[in-house]
């Protein structure tokens, strides 16, 4: 079974400084432990570098390129990295119609967009009401993964 890292996953997974840090590496464990095959967007990669290079002051990492570089390689080295479909675009759009999407919330409708592309059903993230719109998506949080 394959499930989808938030971009959020990959940064407290990174950040050892994070509260989050040790429950989200639980339940990396915890799912790879289990046979899961955890899997990231290319969305999340920039979506990751944008956080990681951005001062800590305004809710950043505050890492150089250099670092932000190491640490992209090895969470692709850690984790399956699905391709963006052909016809991304086109799902985008109707997925976003069908669910009226408006803001912030289209991110997110990418990453269902690339998910559903993939026969993915299951994202690992701390922000599940995100994607409460997605009947289609089953959100998985770190602190009930770990837990058992």
């Amino acid at each position: 079974m394959r499930v989808l890292l938030d971009t959020n996953i990959l940064l407290r997974h990174v950040n050892r400084a994070d509260p989050q840090h040790e429950v989200v590496r639980l339940a990396v464990r915890h799912l790879t432990a289990n046979g899961w095959d955890l899997c990231i967007a290319p969305q999340s990669i920039f979506e990751f570098w944008v956080v990681a290079t951005r001062p800590p002051d305004v809710n950043g990492l505050g890492l150089d390129p250099s670092r932000t570089r190491q640490e992209v390689e090895v969470l692709l080295d850690t984790f399956g990295l699905l391709q963006d479909p052909d016809d991304l675009v086109q799902r985008w759009l109707s997925l976003c119609a069908t669910h009226a999407v408006c803001g912030r919330a289209a991110h997110d409708a990418r990453l269902v967009t690339v998910m559903l592309a993939h026969g993915i059903g299951c994202l690992l993230t701390l922000n599940p009401g995100d994607f409460r719109r997605y009947a289609e998506v089953t959100c998985l949080e770190p602190a009930e993964v770990g837990a058992g």
